[in-house]
């Protein structure tokens, strides 16, 4: 890392000489954005040699679920921290910095390690061979060697579960359970299959806090899968069931798709609880017709359609680019993203909560209340339609900004206006900071 120092130096001091202050601010900026990803790599690095040290000192201990929860939880914050850093965009000076790439990448596998060397912590008991139940002689099998007693302690599938139903296995599915309910962590995948006739399979995994590979379901669309525990899965999650999609604990899934719903249950669903990862429909949107309630992390597709959506929550707190999305909202409406990069269109019978956006691109909203109160940036035409508005931060505009219903927008930061400013319901305009503008200020007749 010395040499990153190195060079900040050698670049200030050759710009410190010369009398070009906008070079010297990007500059600056772009070396002070780099200086805070080498800055957040050292204390991921310490971190993960932290997490190294203490699983190596309980290498010989069996953990608690509570234990293995908490350390779990710390695991994947920190890779998702690291994969956060890995896509920083310092493109324009990357070609002078050219191990960064490969301290993250380094600090990713040690991370996977690490999760992995948590699974073989779990619990007493590793199995060792594939978990393939499709009979009742291979269900008979493995509680033989799986002891389902609530005093039991869980255990950990090295090779990966494999469950298929069919009419003849369904009325054993309690005993099935039994068993999956004890599986703390699959190194692999976990496949399953309901075969029969037209049985709901309710498939519970209580215990289940890690994943290593695939998680993925078949034929499992007027069933459920169960996993309040859900933590991490290493590659895809492709959900094949019905009814509510709710892992609230899990952050971290390989695939950046983050959760995909097979296109038989996108119509079953009736809510999502994933704050932290993304979810998408089998069209790559999130749009699902009959889902009350949504809550979901990442950043959100080119179409979010939830017609039926009473709450929806975005809990993405990262630049999102252009999206178009239609909801109910009539009991809540967040978006935690700090930017739009791209158009945003939105429609939404109730408030419209957008207060953590600092800039955006173009906007198009219909709500019943809008608040982008820490909006300062808007780049392209945009037009606000609700009968309450809070703008109150903009400062900065480079096109038509269109308010309609609203009649009061408050005290406005405004320092300059690059084109026309509609606001024909308006009755008071407070914009004492505004020294330039381009174009029009339109407001009531008679206004103040």
């Amino acid at each position: 890392m010395k040499k990153l120092f190195t060079l900040f130096t050698c670049i200030l001091l050759f710009y410190g000489c010369q009398d070009y202050d906008d070079q010297f601010d990007d500059l600056n900026n772009k070396i002070s954005s780099l200086t805070s990803t080498v800055s957040d790599l050292t204390s991921l690095q310490e971190t993960v040699s932290a997490l190294s040290a203490e699983i190596e000192s309980i290498s010989d201990t069996a953990l608690s679920d509570a234990d293995l929860a908490e350390i779990l939880q710390e695991v994947t914050t920190v890779k998702a921290a690291i994969e956060a850093i890995e896509s920083t965009d310092i493109s324009n000076i990357e070609t002078q910095v050219d191990g960064l790439d490969a301290e993250v990448d380094e600090l990713l596998a040690d991370v996977d390690e690490i999760l992995l060397a948590l699974a073989d912590l779990s619990s007493d008991n590793l199995i060792l061979e594939e978990i393939n139940i499709e009979n009742l002689s291979q269900l008979i099998y493995y509680e033989s060697i799986i002891d389902t007693s609530d005093q039991a302690p869980s255990v950990t599938a090295e090779q990966g579960v494999y469950i298929s139903v069919d009419d003849d296995l369904f009325p054993e599915m309690s005993r099935i359970n039994a068993i999956t309910n004890k599986i703390v962590n699959s190194l692999y995948d976990i496949g399953l299959n309901n075969n029969t006739t037209s049985d709901a399979v309710d498939f519970e995994f209580n215990a289940l806090m890690l994943v290593g590979d695939d998680i993925w379901g078949e034929g499992s669309s007027n069933g459920s899968f169960t996993a309040p525990s859900l933590i991490s899965v290493g590659d895809n999650f492709r959900w094949g069931f019905s009814g509510s999609i709710n892992y609230p604990l899990l952050t971290g899934v390989g695939d950046p798709d983050g959760i995909y719903v097979y296109a038989a249950g996108v119509a079953s669903v009736t809510s999502i609880n994933v704050p932290g990862v993304k979810v998408v429909d089998n069209n790559s949107g999130l749009s699902f017709p009959n889902a009350e309630s949504v809550i979901v992390g990442g950043a959100l597709p080119d179409i979010v359609n939830l017609p039926s959506a009473k709450t929806f929550v975005s809990n993405g707190a990262t630049a999102q680019g252009a999206t178009t999305i239609t909801v109910d909202g009539t009991d809540q409406f967040s978006i935690a993203a700090t930017s739009f990069t791209g158009s945003v269109n939105i429609t939404s019978s109730g408030m419209v909560d957008l207060s953590q956006v600092t800039e955006a691109v173009q906007l198009d909203i219909d709500a019943q209340t809008i608040n982008l109160s820490g909006l300062t940036t808007i780049e392209g035409a945009t037009t606000l339609s609700a009968t309450t508005v809070d703008i109150s931060s903009l400062e900065t505009t480079s096109a038509v900004v269109s308010i309609v219903g609203a009649d009061t927008l408050g005290k406005l930061a405004l320092t300059s206006l690059g084109a026309d400013f509609l606001a024909s319901n308006v009755t008071v305009f407070d914009a004492e900071a505004l020294a330039t503008s381009t174009g029009t200020i339109d407001i009531a007749d008679g206004a103040t």
